[in-house]
């Protein structure tokens, strides 16, 4: 079983395209619900991929079901790139939150100082990398506990390296040996930015993630991470 680990807002989108050109019908999107019934639900079906923005340890199950037979990867991205990459897709794509003409209004630093989009600024990655009952900045969060969380994965990516990304995935026959990375939403070209503050503030409420992603970007990937976080 592959299982990929969608972070939102982190070049998810194109890796289920590449996915789904791969594995087809055996191919499921799985939200994030009760795992037993994704289980269920899979059960007797010949499903040999399954993503989705897990909040549970996916690789769980797989071991009770799949004798530990599966492969669990994910992409990370840059924390200021990723928050401000949620301002810009909700601001100009009409999600909810900017429905309204009042809202619409706001601008990236007033969005931010209103803590509208909390999940991105906090570590959310690593909490959903770990996704450990420990919250990643407690100081119950030890290297050890670290280890083992990041031990689940086979592989960790990063949206910045999305090519040297693809070309591993190619190498474990998870995509299409001739895939191209499919268009991703971008971000409307625009001036606004977040102020030197917010920014300090945003780099140190996102610290551990920020450590994480500098780790994948030395390695270009984290092939059984763990391993190179222990070093």
């Amino acid at each position: 079983m592959i299982i990929f680990n969608h972070l939102a807002k982190c070049g998810g989108s194109s890796v289920t395209d590449l996915l789904r050109a791969r594995f087809g019908d055996r191919y499921r999107i799985c939200h994030p619900v009760n795992w037993s019934q994704i289980w269920l639900d899979l059960h007797g079906n010949e499903i040999d991929c399954i993503s989705g923005h897990f909040l549970s340890p996916p690789e769980a199950m797989a071991q009770e079901f799949l004798s530990g037979r599966h492969f669990l990867f994910t992409l990370m991205r840059d924390p200021v790139s990723r928050f401000n990459s949620v301002y810009f897709y909700s601001k100009f794509n009409n999600q909810r939150m900017h429905q309204d003409a009042e809202t619409r209004a706001l601008n990236i630093n007033d969005i931010y100082q209103y803590q509208i989009f909390p999940f991105y600024t906090r570590n959310s990655q690593v909490e959903r990398i770990c996704l450990l009952d420990t919250p990643p900045d407690s100081t119950l969060m030890t290297q050890e506990r670290f280890n083992f969380a990041l031990s689940r994965y086979n592989l960790i990516g990063a949206v910045e390296q999305m090519n040297y990304f693809v070309d591993k995935l190619k190498e474990f026959d998870i995509v299409p040996a001739d895939a191209e990375i499919p268009h991703s939403n971008e971000s409307t070209k625009t001036d606004e930015r977040l102020t030197e503050a917010n920014l300090i503030d945003l780099m140190h409420k996102t610290r551990l993630d920020r450590q994480l992603h500098e780790l994948v970007m030395q390695n270009g990937v984290l092939y059984r991470p763990a391993k190179v976080a222990a070093q």
